[in-house]
């Protein structure tokens, strides 16, 4: 079995271990559930120690040589980008498990939370939040990856983002902090609006089913209030073609694959050079691939596409 720890072996990943306490559940389709966990300020340091014989991380476990040195300092405050991952490790689970997260910076600033959602497969890891995890249990977490949405370096730019089943899961992190920054520009000074957010934000989604249309209300309701930034999303779905539509909207959903067509109408969208589109792609590996292959033939510089693979 491959694992997250084998597949972001070269991805950038924090050296700091944290601990987090699960305080609620929310089951969002048939087959993942949501987590918010908290973190106390001040972070204490992580109980899971690499030298602890129970850690994840342990010289016991086959990952040890991922795991930080201790130390007996605090670490600095837990922090992370829109778009990353955690490496989540579990008591007496020595594989460690990766799952994005689906908050917002400044949900965590606010209130010391963040959110995971964890689709139900044949992982320990996975398999211990769907079946054992409940409120105040604790597990060690340490923020990775290197796919990420800025908000300094994207300003003015056209944000494309294009997501394929549990992908959505680092997307509605960009999403939630674009309107999040919206928020709070309006308020701070409206004049500084057009400057600090993306020029336009499009997004492409597409599952199995409607049923797992994952953050579906959730993405609509940031849309709707947000319309100068957010283009209305498009949702796809590959299976079940003849279920019926979320709120009873038929045109809500386009029930087959995202098309080469379909990127290009976004793409044509974005024909001036200032606010040329940056793409944000996760997915499965071969919907990730195709994408990524799509737009290199449409003329999209390398640097303009960013993507990540989940499995």
């Amino acid at each position: 079995m491959s694992t997250h720890i084998r597949r972001t072996a070269k991805a950038a990943r924090s050296i700091e271990l944290y601990s987090a306490r699960i305080l609620s559940t929310t089951i969002e389709t048939p087959t993942v559930k949501s987590f918010v966990l908290h973190i106390p300020s001040p972070v204490p340091p992580s109980p899971s120690s690499p030298s602890s014989p129970s850690s994840p991380s342990s010289s016991s476990s086959p990952y040890s040589q991922s795991s930080p040195p201790s130390s007996p300092q605090s670490p600095p405050p837990f922090s992370f980008r829109p778009g990353q991952w955690l490496d989540v490790h579990i008591p007496d689970i020595p594989i460690v498990g990766g799952f994005s997260l689906t908050s917002s910076p400044s949900q965590f600033a606010n209130a010391n939370t963040f959110e995971i959602a964890i689709k139900k497969f044949d992982n320990p890891a996975a398999k211990w939040f769907h079946t054992v995890a409940k409120r105040n249990d604790v597990v060690s977490i340490r923020v990775g990856g290197d796919f990420w949405y800025d908000p300094q370096l994207d300003a003015g730019r056209h944000i494309v983002l294009i997501a394929g089943g549990v992908g959505i899961n680092p997307i509605i992190s960009i999403i939630a902090t674009i309107a999040d920054d919206a928020r709070s520009i309006d308020r701070q000074d409206p004049s500084r609006f057009p400057r600090l957010l993306p020029h336009r934000v499009s997004l492409l989604y597409t599952a199995s089913t409607v049923a797992e249309l994952l953050f579906l209300d959730r993405i609509r309701g940031i849309t709707e209030r947000n319309p100068l930034i957010f283009a209305p999303p498009r949702f796809f779905v590959t299976r079940d073609t003849t279920a019926t539509s979320p709120s009873g909207d038929p045109d809500l959903v386009t029930r087959r694959r995202i098309t080469r067509d379909d990127v290009c109408t976004v793409l044509a969208g974005s024909s001036d050079a200032a606010v040329r589109p940056r793409f944000f792609v996760c997915g499965p590996p071969p919907m990730t691939d195709a994408m990524v292959g799509w737009l290199g033939e449409m003329g999209v510089e390398e640097g303009d596409v960013r993507f990540e693979k989940w499995w």
